[in-house]
């Protein structure tokens, strides 16, 4: 989308209650005499801008302009410590974006042109995971929408994940059936350690105890015949498993806070969608 608008586009910078955090944004408010329906845009995993940009695409801005020309007062905001918003990205969890999400919401609450009976979120992936959080600790959101939202426990999502990204790159079934066990084996072993060296140490033994029992087919299929790429894939899953945020996000499970739930739910999910499946999170939603 781009200028001239027909509605009203502000950049704004608001902040938490003490005043420590500090968020930019875009609003976008219809032409017309309001109070108008508002919603929150919340982005996906990884520092994300306003636009959620990606690859030079900006699908925020996309829905926010949609939206907007239809009646719809949108806030979208860089994540913390990206664009104009404060705060540490890295050392931040789920729980952390929960709160700026509801710091952006009590933001559109001062805002006049909100209809604050009609208040609601949009979230995307993580985001998607997010919304549940907050509208069922809160009694003043009236809608959800939920993109590629997950449905059951983050374990169990990332191990389907990895699996169709595997048979998307040819791998037989008997090959993923092994890499679901081998990956369940290493989380578990990363989950219940209370350090990074111990985790190493642990997954290290996982994957050689599940390589003792395996076919030199299945290894060499998924590329772990040789002992050097066995000890790369250990450790860049413990890299990756081992930080503040994924400690978090790989022990969530969204079935209590979509229990709780009491507002309007649309959840929208990607039959083509090789990240967070639409077969197995669509009916755990």
């Amino acid at each position: 989308p781009a200028a001239p608008f027909p509605y009203k586009s502000e950049d704004v910078i608001y902040h938490n209650a003490d005043k420590s955090l500090q968020y930019g944004a875009t609003i976008t408010i219809p032409e017309g005499k309001g109070p108008f329906p508002a919603a929150v845009l919340i982005t996906g995993s990884g520092p994300q801008d306003r636009d959620e940009t990606i690859l030079g695409h900006k699908p925020f801005a996309v829905i926010a302009d949609h939206l907007t020309k239809n009646g719809y007062i949108v806030l979208r905001v860089d994540d913390r410590g990206v664009g104009k918003s404060t705060g540490d990205f890295g050392q931040s969890t789920s729980e952390d974006f929960a709160k700026d999400v509801s710091n952006s919401i009590d933001y559109l609450l001062t805002r006049p042109e909100t209809d604050k009976k009609k208040l609601g979120m949009i979230g995307h992936s993580e985001g998607g995971m997010i919304a549940p959080m907050i509208a069922a600790a809160r009694k003043d959101i009236d809608f959800i929408v939920l993109l590629a939202g997950p449905g059951v426990r983050i374990t169990e999502l990332m191990e389907e994940q990895n699996a169709a990204i595997l048979r998307s790159m040819g791998i037989s079934d008997s090959a993923v059936t092994e890499a679901k066990s081998l990956f369940r084996r290493i989380v578990n072993s990363i989950q219940s350690s209370a350090d990074s060296i111990t985790a190493l140490q642990q997954a290290s033994v996982a994957m050689e105890n599940w390589k003792a029992t395996k076919s030199e087919a299945i290894l060499s299929e998924l590329g772990l015949a040789d002992s050097n790429k066995r000890s790369e894939h250990v450790n860049q899953l413990v890299q990756q498993l081992h930080g503040t945020w994924f400690r978090y996000f790989i022990n969530f499970n969204p079935r209590p806070y979509l229990e709780q739930l009491r507002c309007k739910v649309l959840a929208l999910n990607g039959s083509k969608d090789i990240q967070v499946i639409s077969s197995q999170n669509l009916p755990g939603i």
